[in-house]
């Protein structure tokens, strides 16, 4: 296994717990075919967690193999830490793109993501700025 190879094989697993954790992806799965088995298994709904979980897994793995791509084809190298803040932030936004019922689970979403979600129904004026 190479460098590049072993350091994204160290992160990705760290990366994957932090946002994971966050996502609220309760599984013990740590390689990618058991995580896709537990999505596929738990269904892909259409609450508001569903949603988090299917997106925060497609931006850690663009995130990852991103960097994997810079690694190797640019030769530039980002921290963990960074990766993992610019992964959290491509779900923040996607998240803050989509219009949902208000309701308690898109609320602790919104608490645990620390982001204001577009809510159907709500004029401009009963949204706090």
């Amino acid at each position: 296994m190479n460098s590049v190879a072993r350091t994204l094989f160290i992160d990705r697993g760290e990366i994957w717990n932090k946002v994971s954790l966050l996502a609220e992806i309760k599984t013990n799965r740590a390689e990618l075919m058991g995580v896709i088995q537990f999505l596929y298994e738990i269904g892909n709904k259409n609450n508001i967690k569903s949603i988090v979980r299917r997106i925060a897994f497609a931006a850690c793995l663009y995130g990852i193999w991103n960097e994997r791509n810079s690694r190797i084809f640019k030769d530039s190298k980002r921290s963990y830490e960074e990766v993992l803040k610019s992964i959290i932030e491509i779900v923040r936004n996607k998240l803050m793109s989509l219009m949902v019922k208000d309701s308690t689970a898109v609320r602790s979403i919104e608490q645990i993501w620390a982001i204001s979600m577009r809510k159907v129904g709500l004029k401009m004026k009963d949204i706090a700025v």
